[in-house]
């Protein structure tokens, strides 16, 4: 998957020099912890851009320090060319509306007291200025959007699949009309066939809203279908950058080439018999 027409564009987000450490008592850490290493990384309007490596790569503390959820040891997070830790507090405000984020686990990502609407709804009121009536119009639209039926606001999240339930969060994500939408391991706790269900809907509200996709993951498969091109981690360390081409990557580096390799097909192609095979 390409697009071509976003390399001239202001990046939403970006970093340069980024370095995380830990003190020894923070997350577990008995010493000083280099999590991330002098990341440069931006993603532009429109485009979906994967950040792999494998568990402990550092990927996920980079996405908590693009979300501005941490604050860097060391360089800095721009939000459109903007320092993230000198914005003001409308400029905090529009960083939130315009930058949202899907987690792993959608059940725990929702409080079980509050219904799908009431869900939804809280980016809104929170981040935008509308009123309850469009709000609710606006609810209603939402989940449509991600293919479920507007009197599901009124059902408790319990009463959701797991399915159903992350694509709540994909609908509470898009309230607020982001730019750029953090997809950390989104579709990692659903099966293949879901898998793929959630994100040619991505996709395709991608093509729609032009919203731009920062997907978290480990899984290259997933990769060659939805992105535009990817960064690979590895020991917090940004070791190799590569464009999506027509489902392809080219990849080079020792860790990269094990992640590619340590793909299965998702159809196996099936073995054929030579002729002197026994029958």
């Amino acid at each position: 998957m390409s697009n071509n027409n976003i390399s001239g564009s202001t990046p939403i987000i970006s970093c340069s020099n980024l370095c995380k450490t830990y003190r020894p008592g923070w997350f577990g850490a008995k010493e000083v912890k280099h999590v991330l290493t002098g990341i440069n990384l931006e993603i532009r309007e429109g485009e979906s851009v994967a950040l792999v490596g494998e568990s402990g790569s550092g990927k996920s503390t980079l996405g908590r320090q693009l979300l501005g959820f941490e604050t860097p040891s060391a360089g800095e997070v721009r939000f459109m060319g903007n320092p993230l830790g000198q914005l003001d507090a409308n400029g905090i405000k529009e960083f939130r509306r315009n930058v949202q984020v899907v987690f792993q686990d959608s059940i725990g990502a929702v409080d079980p007291r509050f219904r799908i609407g009431r869900v939804i709804d809280e980016p809104l009121r929170h981040l935008t200025d509308l009123p309850e009536n469009v709000r609710r119009d606006r609810i209603a639209d939402l989940l449509q959007m991600v293919s479920l039926h507007p009197h599901d606001a009124g059902k408790l999240p319990v009463q959701m699949s797991g399915g159903q339930l992350q694509r709540v969060c994909i609908a509470r994500a898009l309230a607020s009309n982001p730019k750029l939408i953090v997809l950390d391991e989104a579709v990692s706790n659903l099966d293949l066939t879901l898998q793929i269900q959630v994100l040619d809907l991505l996709t395709d509200l991608r093509k729609r809203l032009g919203v731009a996709y920062l997907f978290i993951t480990h899984d290259l498969r997933l990769v060659q279908r939805f992105c535009d091109r990817l960064a690979v981690l590895e020991g917090g360390k940004l070791v190799e950058e590569a464009r999506v081409e027509h489902g392809q990557i080219h990849l080079q580096h020792p860790m990269s080439r094990n992640l590619q390799e340590a793909i299965l097909p998702a159809r196996p192609t099936p073995r054929h018999k030579s002729a002197s095979a026994p029958a």
